[in-house]
């Protein structure tokens, strides 16, 4: 970044950052951080800006913004008259584009910049790319939609009356939630042959050319949708790629309709171009499959119940029996006859069966809380589309997490769709109290940042060895969060501590050596452990046994107090000669406070040839995060 003058600015706290510092500090902002004068040109491009438009400093310092990053007219006027107001400009979403012509969503927060007598001299633009998140909200509003569309679907299916009726719904559904460019429905008609029944976008010739054709033997049990993401590609008759290919179909998804287990049919997706499939697209096909082969079923249950008594009654009997086998909790409720019915799935997750519902309030059961009842009983009676989640008590005493859709059929009768969503609520849950604990532990480190660059800058004697320390023991911690980050928080192993702090290389496998058994350190004593290792390598490295090529390094380590207390030895030997020296340092301090806080210590030892450090720390065991493992052994030399 470029920027102008050479003063200094002070804090609250009465520490006065130099522009040395604040231009590092904007230059490891990841957002693009442009400063431009009140005629619009740049006069400080950090990095962050570099990387986002494809611009370096050099070629955009001096230059006309609008030129480089170009907006509309309405926008710049916006910005002009907040910043010659003296006003910050609130963020705001927009879109920017890169050197290369490329468009990205863009947050943008313009402040003004005042010289020293508080006169605006110009204003600073922090932009962020927030095109990941806007391709998130997308496929989560796709998989809203989707999910939309097989509620709507779910509706129109229980309602329709005819099989044109149940086609059309089908057909939306398919098309919205499988985003194709077409697609029909076909069903096995008295002869075994696949017949169309229901099209859209699909010329007659195609139907005649595949009419009777089907990628299953009729009848068959358990049969598997059939994806073909590129026909060209895939071992498929060449007559049938021709017939699709004429008609401008490049992917087909075939699915099949089920009833009672067996094949009734199959709906088509088609697309123009080829198409990649994904897992939720293949479970929202079989998803529709399932509920159109239900809905199928059903009109021909009513219109064989039309014709006799006894083929209702079997009828029922076979809708019953697909009800208690899904795999979701469904409620039906006949208010005129008072009748109500709970399928297996909502006996197995809440404990009612529909003979211990008789003589008893499932509501007041389930609900205890009247206002809470009185909530759930506006939501059945309206019968609105969309879901409701629903904290349930079970028959047993515990309390679950429920979503469920109500449907209201033509005769009045009432359906409950439900499913038990208490695993997704508990991870939710648990994400938030993740979150917190990330929070609290990001404070603690910017607490440690801060009380080691303070101490750093005490005892150094130059700016120079001050960057120097300071960037090393930044980095020591920085290594350390990377690893227990990759570890999830849960602690990280003693060995894989000792690598990164002493950035071991194969040039190290001589010199080096490491011995000990297998212990896990949990987050906290890990990073004051780290803290140790690096100044004692640092200090082996510039000074002692690892700054010369004879020189030789072993850390051995045991557990002693059966296994609650670690025990590491640090020895260096064929390196320079040692005194002991006549003041203690930082880095020593910074070893001693460390080990302290952990409830451990360290003692060292200034031999002839090297220095040894015997450090002691409790550790923690049972099977807890950060335990230690005495029958575990482990070794290393170098890498």
């Amino acid at each position: 970044m470029r920027a102008s003058g050479n003063g200094s600015s002070g804090d609250r706290g009465g520490r006065y950052w130099d522009r040395e510092e604040l231009l590092s500090i904007i230059e490891a902002c990841e957002d693009a951080i442009i400063g431009k004068d009140l005629d619009g040109v740049v006069t400080s491009w950090n990095v962050g800006a570099q990387r986002l438009f494809g611009y370096s400093a050099e070629e955009a310092i001096g230059k006309p913004l609008f030129l480089l990053v170009p907006s509309d007219q309405e926008e710049e006027r916006r910005i002009k008259d907040c910043v010659g107001a003296g006003r910050p400009l609130p963020p705001y979403e927009t879109v920017r584009r890169r050197r290369d012509g490329s468009p990205f969503d863009a947050s943008l927060t313009v402040s003004p910049i005042r010289d020293a007598a508080g006169n605006v001299v110009g204003a600073a633009t922090i932009v962020r790319d927030v095109s990941g998140r806007k391709r998130a909200e997308h496929a989560l509003a796709k998989r809203g939609a989707e999910q939309a569309a097989l509620s709507r679907f779910t509706d129109r299916l229980h309602r329709a009356n005819s099989l044109e009726e149940v086609s059309a719904a089908a057909l939306d559904a398919i098309s919205k939630a499988l985003c194709c460019d077409r697609a029909s429905i076909l069903l096995l008609d008295e002869a075994g042959e696949m017949r169309f029944v229901a099209w859209r976008g699909i010329s007659a010739d195609y139907r005649r050319a595949c009419e009777g054709q089907s990628p299953w033997i009729g009848g068959a049990n358990e049969p598997q949708p059939m994806l073909v993401g590129d026909i060209d590609a895939a071992d498929m008759p060449e007559p049938f790629k021709r017939t699709a290919a004429a008609e401008g179909i490049r992917g087909l998804a075939f699915i099949p309709l089920i009833a009672d287990g067996v094949l009734i049919g199959k709906f088509i997706g088609y697309y123009n171009a080829c198409h990649a499939f994904l897992q939720i697209e293949t479970d929202l096909a079989l998803t529709i499959a399932l509920q159109l082969g239900f809905g199928i079923r059903r009109l021909r249950a009513e219109k064989l119940r039309r014709a006799s008594d006894e083929a209702l009654r079997r009828e029922r009997e076979l809708l019953q029996t697909i009800i208690d086998r899904i795999p979701v909790m469904i409620t039906i409720y006949e208010p005129d006859a008072k009748v109500l019915r709970l399928n297996r799935a909502f006996e197995r997750t809440v404990g009612w069966s529909t003979e211990q519902c008789a003589g008893a309030s499932l509501m007041e059961q389930c609900y205890p809380d009247a206002a809470y009842r009185a909530e759930v009983a506006a939501f059945m009676d309206s019968c609105s589309d969309g879901w409701k989640d629903i904290r349930m008590r079970t028959r047993d005493g515990r309390e679950i997490d429920t979503t469920w859709a109500n449907i209201r059929l033509s005769a009045g009768t009432r359906v409950g769709i439900g499913m038990d969503i208490s695993e997704r609520k508990h991870a939710e849950r648990l994400q938030q109290q993740l979150i917190r604990e990330l929070n609290h532990r990001v404070r603690n480190t910017l607490a440690a940042v801060q009380a080691i660059a303070n101490q750093t800058v005490r005892r150094a004697s130059s700016p120079q060895e001050f960057a120097a320390k300071f960037s090393g023991r930044l980095q020591a911690l920085a290594r350390t969060h990377t690893l227990l980050a990759d570890n999830t928080w849960q602690g990280a192993e003693l060995l894989s501590l000792i690598r990164d702090q002493l950035l071991l290389e194969v040039a190290d496998g001589e010199r080096i050596v490491c011995l000990g058994p297998e212990v896990r350190l949990e987050p906290q004593a890990a990073l004051h452990m780290a803290m140790v290792l690096h100044e004692l390598g640092t200090n082996a490295r510039r000074h002692g046994a690892l700054s010369v090529p004879d020189g030789r390094l072993l850390v051995r380590w045991q557990l002693h107090t059966g296994g609650k207390e670690l025990v590491l030895q640090w020895s260096e030997r064929n390196g320079p000669a040692v005194k002991m020296p006549q003041t203690s340092g930082f880095g020593t301090a910074l070893i001693e406070q460390s080990l302290k806080a952990q409830g451990g210590d360290a003692r060292l030892r200034y031999d002839a040839d090297g220095i040894s450090c015997e450090i002691r720390l409790p550790v923690m065991v049972g099977g807890a995060p950060g335990s230690a493992d005495p029958a575990a052994s482990r070794s290393s030399s170098g890498t």
